[in-house]
């Protein structure tokens, strides 16, 4: 095969796994079922895909209080069972009372660990504008008004959609082109967290960096001074 035409299956099989995902990540994105959290913000999410075993797959709220609740959506689809779990909190908690989001976590079984690290020195600048905000919200049913407004709050999940995106993206990039063609990503078990610290707001540039963490992939969203807005573990 000429290296052409390897170029090209990998651009072809790069768009086909991109569509593919997104289908998947907004149809599980699609809690706007579930009323009562307009102005309520994502404190952290985890994201899963795993082999299927035929479970019910609709959006709900697993847990509730006055200032918190987790909420659930799955989907299985061609032999895969993928899963998406937010951990919603008003404005005021949000940053503001850390303790009560790390019961959050811990609840969840996901509670971060201090552990050496390393930083690979990889790095990539984004920003999200009106109309990308407008798209994503108007494809899931997001109703939120604080995503809505000239002061835009940008969506965790869109956020989370454009990471592991980029981090499919960047699997399939490093495989080999017989692997390529098995159709990785699909057939392997993967898991991440989301942890959001600080809103952040339309049009405004963030910096993604990628570190180590005892053989762990990490990547940190800062802002321009370097104050983290939220990260990604793979589990």
């Amino acid at each position: 095969m000429r290296c052409f035409d390897i170029f090209n299956d990998k651009e072809r099989y790069q768009e086909k796994m991109k569509n593919k995902f997104e289908k998947i990540f907004e149809q599980l994105a699609d809690f706007h079922t579930l009323a009562g959290y307009d102005g309520w913000m994502i404190g952290a999410c985890v994201y899963e895909q795993r082999e299927a075993e035929n479970q019910d797959c609709n959006p709900e709220i697993v847990k509730k209080n006055a200032s918190f609740a987790v909420m659930r959506n799955q989907l299985e689809l061609e032999g895969m069972h993928y899963q998406l779990e937010l951990h919603v909190v008003k404005p005021e908690v949000q940053g503001a009372d850390i303790s009560r989001q790390v019961v959050i976590e811990e609840n969840a079984g996901i509670k971060e660990k201090t552990e050496e690290n390393t930083d690979t020195g990889v790095g990539k600048s984004i920003s999200f504008t009106h109309p990308d905000i407008l798209r994503f919200v108007d494809t899931v049913g997001d109703t939120n008004s604080i995503h809505r407004s000239v002061h835009a709050v940008v969506p965790g999940l869109l956020m989370v959609e454009w990471m592991l995106d980029m981090w499919m993206k960047k699997q399939i990039e490093t495989k080999t082109d017989i692997d390529m063609q098995a159709g990785m990503p699909d057939s392997e078990t993967f898991i991440c967290r989301f942890r959001f610290e600080k809103p952040v707001y339309v049009d405004e540039r963030l910096h993604v960096e990628a570190r180590n963490t005892r053989g762990k992939q990490v990547y940190e969203c800062k802002r321009e001074d370097k104050e983290i807005v939220w990260n990604m573990r793979i589990l």
